[in-house]
């Protein structure tokens, strides 16, 4: 347990201050909100004796209650309360049995996510985390756990995953998480594996599936429609050059703007009235895209952001590489 809260802390130094780092350069972007999730999880721990394997499987599923705050676009953390769904699967190279699991958990989670896509109602975040499930209080198969029981019951994961968000009204949205964990700390104590003798360790593993649903509330980052007379205007001058597969995009400064979203759609539909479009962000007044499909029609629109809000975009433009 004391080697968990260490792994623990030492996620959470490293988090907070690149949070701060990365506030500094991109507007914040708070959200809050709250769901259930469902979790799969299986211990595998591998034994050996003269030359001969065994193993013994564990694996179970919890229900989750949790709440998560996005406090940049970039990082969220979700704090959680967990209770078992059925009794655990308890296996080895002779037998399968079921031991009943009254056992609940905290859950805290922290992510770094790269919103990767994003148009006007959906957008989708891949993530990478860190993930502690510990123990709380209960018992297995009616017997109080012992330390041994109670890291296994606490495992802290590594995690890879995505939120996907589509938004219901400008504020409101709807995420739904998925995640896929590796345990760190699989290998338990050697008074664990001494119950298995005359076997002895060999190696251990830990891996989760996570999924759900949520409900959240955002300071959303999309237009602005300029009834605000504070927020800037739009940028002019926007033009497009082709040269093969890449395309460059320019347009005139905007007093006080601190940077330029960049909408570009692929069907022939403006990006104000369109239903999916991509996002380059920059502070430059000029954006090069690479790699683009030979023959196929680009349109274009930008927008200028200040302190105060992001301006309406600008008149739309069409190019085909």
């Amino acid at each position: 347990m004391l080697r968990t809260n260490k792994l623990l802390l030492v996620a959470l130094f490293i988090s907070i201050p690149m949070v701060f780092i990365k506030a500094q350069t991109d507007s914040m972007r708070f959200s809050i909100g709250g769901g259930s999730s469902i979790l799969f999880w299986g211990m595998n721990q591998d034994l050996t004796y003269s030359g001969s394997d065994g193993s013994v499987q564990l694996n179970g599923r919890s229900l989750g209650i949790n709440a998560f705050f996005d406090l940049t676009q970039y990082f969220t953390v979700n704090l959680g309360y967990r209770f078992p769904l059925g009794s655990e699967s308890l296996s080895n190279a002779s037998q399968t049995v079921n031991v009943s699991n009254t056992t609940s958990q905290y859950d805290i989670d922290c992510e770094f996510k790269y919103p990767l896509y994003r148009s006007n109602t959906y957008s989708v975040a891949p993530s990478l985390g860190v993930d502690f499930i510990g123990y709380s209080n209960g018992e297995i198969n009616n017997e109080a756990l012992s330390s041994d029981g109670k890291n296994i019951m606490s495992p802290i994961y590594l995690t890879l995953g995505a939120d996907f968000d589509h938004y219901l009204s400008k504020d409101i949205f709807i995420r739904i998480p998925l995640k896929f964990g590796i345990g760190l700390n699989a290998k338990q104590s050697d008074s664990y594996y001494s119950q298995f003798l005359p076997y002895t360790y060999s190696k251990s593993s830990n891996i989760m599936f996570e999924t759900g649903i949520e409900i959240g509330y955002s300071s959303s980052y999309r237009q602005n429609a300029g009834t605000d007379n504070q927020v800037p205007v739009s940028p002019t001058g926007l033009t497009a050059r082709a040269e093969g597969n890449t395309i460059h995009v320019t347009w005139d400064l905007v007093n006080g703007a601190t940077s330029y979203k960049l909408y570009d759609t692929k069907d022939g539909t403006p990006p104000a009235v369109a239903h999916n479009f991509k996002v380059y962000q920059t502070t430059r007044n000029t954006k090069t895209l690479i790699g683009v499909t030979v023959g196929d029609t680009y349109t274009f629109a930008v927008s200028a952001l200040t302190s105060e809000g992001e301006s309406a975009l600008s008149e739309s433009i069409s190019i085909v590489p």
